[in-house]
C-alpha cells in the first residue's frame, strides 16, 4: 500500500507541477510485473442521472470559445518547449521518436479486463428500477439492530 501511496502522490506532484507525463489510471498487475497505462473515460451509457448531467456539463465546458483558447494556447507553449534549446551537438546525440499509437476506442489495454457488463444503451427500465428499489421505513437505527440480531440468531 505504501508503494501504491507513492506513486499517487508521484502523479499528482507531475500534474500539480506541470511536468512528466500525467498517469490517469494506476494499476499493477503483479503476476506479469506489468503497469497499465490508459485513460479512464466516464460510460456514456451511465444510469446516474447526475453522472450523465455532469458528463454533459463537461462537454459543454471543454467546448466554450475560453477552453478552446486555452487549449490552443497550451498546445503552443509545450511545441515552443520542445524546440532545440541549442544548434550544435558537441556530442552527436540523437532523438529519435517511436510512433505512439493511442489505444482503440473500446480496446483494453495488455493486462487489464472487464469485471462487469454494463446493462445495454438503452439502459435500465423504470419496471427493473422499481423492482429493486430498497423501500423506506420509519423504524429507528434500534429496531433495526433488533431485526439483525434476530436474523443472525437464526443462523
Amino acid at each position: 500500500m505504501g508503494i501504491v501511496a507513492g506513486l499517487l502522490v508521484q502523479n499528482a506532484l507531475k500534474y500539480l507541477l506541470n511536468f512528466g507525463s500525467v498517469s490517469f489510471y494506476l494499476g499493477y498487475n503483479s503476476l506479469k510485473d506489468f503497469f497499465p497505462s490508459y485513460a479512464m473515460r466516464p460510460n456514456p451509457q451511465c444510469s446516474n442521472s447526475l453522472c450523465c448531467k455532469a458528463q454533459a456539463a463537461y462537454a459543454e465546458r471543454m467546448a466554450s470559445p475560453e477552453m478552446q483558447a486555452a487549449m490552443a494556447a497550451e498546445k503552443s507553449r509545450v511545441s515552443a518547449d520542445q524546440a532545440p534549446v541549442h544548434d550544435d551537438n558537441e556530442w552527436g546525440i540523437t532523438v529519435e521518436t517511436e510512433e505512439a499509437t493511442p489505444p482503440e476506442s473500446g480496446v483494453l489495454p495488455e493486462g487489464t479486463g472487464l469485471q462487469f457488463e454494463m446493462p445495454a444503451a438503452s439502459g435500465i427500465d423504470l419496471e427493473t428500477l422499481k423492482r429493486q428499489a430498497v423501500e423506506q421505513s420509519d423504524a429507528n437505527v434500534e429496531d433495526l439492530m433488533k431485526q439483525l440480531e434476530s436474523m443472525n440468531a437464526d443462523c
